[in-house]
Order: C-alpha cells, then sequence, then structure tokens
C-alpha cells in the first residue's frame, strides 16, 4: 500500500515536472528512474504538505525536470505515471501541484490529472 502511495506522488509530482521541461532530441526516462526520484515527497504530500518541503524532495523534482531534456522523454514519463496515477489510492492534487513552486521550479502548465501525455512538447 504504501508503494501505491508511492507511485502516486510520483505520478503526479512527475507530470508536473515532465511536461514543462524544454526539448531537445529523443530518448526516454525509465518509470524506475522517476519513481525512484520523487520518492523523497511522499512524506510531505501523505500529510498534506504545510512544513517546509524535503531537501531530497526538491532535489528529485529539479533531477526529473533535467533529465526530461526532449518531448520522448517528456511524454515517456507522463504516460508512465499516468498509468501508475489510475491504480493509485486518491491524495491531495494541490499539495503535488504545489512542489515544484515549492522548491523553486517555474511551470509553464497547470497540474491536472487528465492531461494528454501525446499532447506534450
Amino acid at each position: 500500500m504504501l508503494l501505491i502511495k508511492a507511485v502516486a506522488v510520483a505520478v503526479a509530482v512527475a507530470m508536473m515536472v515532465v511536461i514543462g521541461a524544454p526539448a531537445p532530441s529523443e530518448a526516454a526516462v525509465a518509470c524506475q528512474t522517476v519513481v525512484q526520484s520523487l520518492v523523497p515527497c511522499l512524506g510531505y504530500v501523505q500529510r498534506g504538505g504545510g512544513q517546509s518541503v524535503p531537501y531530497a524532495c526538491c532535489s528529485g523534482i529539479k533531477g526529473l525536470k533535467a533529465a526530461a531534456k526532449n518531448t520522448g522523454d517528456r511524454r515517456s514519463v507522463c504516460t508512465c505515471l499516468k498509468g501508475m496515477l489510475g491504480q493509485a489510492p486518491p491524495f491531495s492534487i494541490g499539495t503535488v501541484s504545489a512542489l515544484p513552486a515549492k522548491c523553486g521550479v517555474t511551470l509553464p502548465y497547470q497540474i491536472r490529472t487528465d492531461i494528454n501525455c501525446n499532447a506534450i512538447n
């Protein structure tokens, strides 16, 4: 159950990060990489935010944004995470959507659970 919750958090956060990254060539970021990058955010999201975001969580968000260098990366990560999100228990989208800004990462879109990963460039 804890793994499912970790995946849910990873899904939402990675969707935020992946869609806002710049676009160069090709490749694909593995789902395992995404989950590992965002697991440090799990406790923060489960507690509903409030306190300061853990350094490891912000590092994971920044690292994931840097890793999603192109359209293929961003779509791959989004698709992976969206699939996991469909199997995860409910969680706080508001808390998750606030994470990038709290970590100093700017994203040019709104966080939504109905994101179309194929529309990501």
